[in-house]
């Protein structure tokens, strides 16, 4: 569902500009961050709208350097939602930085701005974000030692969950629950593909303080 009087913005980097390409043709109205390696704190403020209000406050202190006064930049109020498109070097600088302008704004991403982290503890940079990686999925792969990157783990479970899948058809387990590494589904014949339901988590730090 979406709200007509505000935009959805998205946040991309280069290693997605032909994704964002078919996405822009497709949903030419909303609002689209094109982000380097260099200056991105610049277009993020400018973007949000919160460069303008910060300018007004320092012009205010610079009228009175005793003034002690507590500022919280205003930004656009015309964004409902934000969605980061990022590779994982990036995002975690990146959405750090919109979550402080932007705190109250849901953000969503796929878990792919994760795959290049190398322990799950390192997600607390993306506090808040909303992904299709629930908290038993990391909890799995957290009990994994010395791990690659979370995309090689994820790779691995989702092969796991293959394997479960492929072995219920050579048994005709039909309509059968299974419980898969990435959600809990019933198996159709073998000329049904099967419809997955994945679970949307917001990544908290409190989560990954208690994984062991």
């Amino acid at each position: 569902q979406k709200n007509n009087n505000k935009k959805i913005l998205i946040i991309y980097s280069k290693n997605y500009e032909k994704e964002l390409l078919q996405i822009k043709q497709k949903y030419p109205n909303e609002l689209y961050v094109y982000l380097d390696n260099e200056n991105y704190e610049v277009d993020l403020k400018d973007v949000l709208g919160v460069e303008d209000s910060i300018k007004q406050f320092n012009q205010i202190l610079n009228f009175d350097k005793s003034l002690k006064i507590k500022h919280s930049p205003r930004k656009r109020n015309d964004i409902s939602k934000i969605y980061f498109v990022l590779d994982y070097d990036l995002g975690k600088s990146v959405v750090p930085i919109v979550r402080n302008y932007a705190f109250e704004i849901d953000s969503y991403s796929s878990s792919e701005i994760f795959h290049g982290a190398s322990d799950i503890k390192k997600l607390v940079d993306f506090e808040n974000l909303n992904t299709p990686l629930s908290n038993e999925l990391l909890k799995k792969i957290q009990k994994k030692k010395n791990i690659k990157s979370i995309k090689n783990e994820l790779e691995k479970l989702l092969i796991e969950d293959f394997l479960l899948i492929e072995m219920a058809h050579q048994n005709n387990l039909f309509k059968k629950n299974l419980t898969l590494n990435t959600s809990t589904q019933k198996v159709q014949d073998n000329n049904k593909c099967i419809k997955r339901s994945l679970s949307v988590s917001r990544i908290s730090s409190n989560e990954l303080s208690n994984l062991p």
